[in-house]
């Protein structure tokens, strides 16, 4: 997992990342499709 979190000034802020699930040992598990990339943007006020 990978994640990167940036506040643009006091009151905005940016996060985001990935998640990179790694395949198991058998041909079912290589196929499954569960990787993920995520944003969070917040405004305080």
């Amino acid at each position: 997992m990978i994640t990167q979190y940036y506040a643009v000034d006091d009151k905005l802020s940016v996060s985001g990342g990935i998640i990179d699930y790694m395949g198991g040992s058998t041909a079912a598990d290589l196929t499954k499709n569960n990787d993920r990339i995520f944003t969070k943007i917040s405004y305080s006020f």
